[in-house]
């Protein structure tokens, strides 16, 4: 299964990977930090280089720093008959009649990402820029994809994709090839709202998140303050300040929380255990990342305060002496659930989605998506409904 950029899937295998499809943008800028998150960590075992097991995930992390690109993979590293056991188990959603299809889509989902910084990555300093890309998608053809690129933000959605994938879940994907059929009818005067519902890159301005929401039929003042939200979100992938920022808040976090022990070595590679106190680490993370906590998008850090009191493990495999994949088993936080889940991130040099400005990408205002979406109310009443 490979993510697909533009139309074109890349000669590259992805790794293994999860997004909370709920919360897509903030867990597209959590992938896309990994690598430059990871450097903090690695640099913080630096401290305990007694330790043979730290000094060999930081070398790994450096090593794998001396590229000026790195690419990382996301999916679950489980089969659906496995997600769909674990969703099962206990409370909470993924139960019910639509278990099944969620298991399917969980075992699919894969993010894609890349960062590029023109310099080797490690090098990399407090003002200096990295661009960045990743893409979505459920096994085929990408159903959304979001770039960085010159702190210009670019993003397209693929309904149609979205519409074979997900289904009926929600109006807008139940109605993807209405919509596709409305853009083709949309006068020359709305060619970028046009190519926007075709599928197509456009530039967005993270000032006008808010704008957009109430273009999208955002009712009251929820929907434009996530959407706003969101907006300050994005400042993390076009602000290099902020990236140091956050990479320092994590470093201070589990820098000093992180133990390390050799995992023996299979299948030509060394593994090597992380071992935290959820709850400590979590901890820590709040208050580093609290100064920050605004330029994020406002998270709710006081979901860190309910972390399990328990220790977890994170396993670490090294390559070629470079990083290659990180696992979690993300069952070890669900209190209601005693199965496991394992997330699988992989490393890879070089850009596994390309890091590049898409060609004609012209700026989307909400007014043009706002008058395409009226257009559509006044001649296909029954597309009302996505407003």
């Amino acid at each position: 299964m490979g993510a697909q950029w533009g139309g074109e899937r890349s000669a590259y295998a992805p790794g293994e990977a999860d997004i909370d499809t709920t919360r897509r943008g903030r867990g597209t800028v959590a992938i896309l930090t990994s690598a430059a998150l990871l450097v903090g960590v690695g640099s913080a075992c630096s401290a305990a280089d007694h330790l043979t097991s730290a000094m060999k995930v930081k070398q790994a992390v450096e090593k794998l720093g001396e590229r000026d690109s790195v690419s990382v993979t996301a999916r679950f590293d489980a089969t659906e008959e496995q997600i769909l056991a674990y969703l099962q188990e206990g409370e909470g959603p993924g139960k019910g009649g639509n278990a099944r299809r969620h298991a399917r889509l969980l075992a699919d989902l894969e993010l894609a990402a890349a960062v590029s910084a023109g310099m080797p990555l490690r090098d990399v300093a407090r003002n200096d820029r990295f661009d960045n890309a990743a893409a979505l998608n459920f096994g085929g053809n990408d159903v959304f994809a979001l770039k960085s690129v010159d702190r210009k933000l670019y993003t397209r959605v693929n309904l149609a994709a979205l519409a074979r994938e997900v289904g009926d879940d929600g109006p807008m994907a139940g109605r993807a090839g209405e919509l596709e059929e409305l853009a083709r009818q949309l006068p020359g005067s709305l060619a970028t709202a046009r190519s926007a519902l075709r599928g197509e890159w456009v530039r967005v301005s993270p000032n006008e998140f808010g704008e957009i929401g109430r273009a999208l039929g955002g009712a009251g003042d929820g929907a434009v303050e996530n959407s706003d939200r969101i907006a300050q979100a994005t400042a993390l992938l076009r602000d290099p300040a902020l990236q140091q920022q956050v990479v320092s808040a994590v470093e201070k976090a589990l820098g000093k929380r992180a133990r390390f022990a050799s995992a023996g070595k299979r299948e030509g590679a060394e593994h090597i255990t992380l071992t935290l106190n959820a709850k400590d680490a979590a901890h820590e993370l709040g208050k580093a990342l609290a100064p920050v906590r605004a330029q994020l998008g406002d998270p709710d850090l006081d979901m860190l305060e309910r972390a399990p009191d328990k220790d977890v493990r994170v396993g670490l495999a090294i390559r070629h002496e470079r990083l290659s994949t990180l696992t979690v088993d993300v069952g070890q936080f669900d209190r209601g659930r005693s199965g496991a889940l394992p997330l699988k991130l992989t490393f890879a040099a070089g850009e596994v989605v390309s890091v590049a400005a898409p060609a004609d990408a012209k700026l989307l205002a909400p007014h043009d998506l706002l008058e395409a979406l009226a257009y559509a109310a006044s001649r296909h009443p029954e597309l009302s409904t996505l407003r």
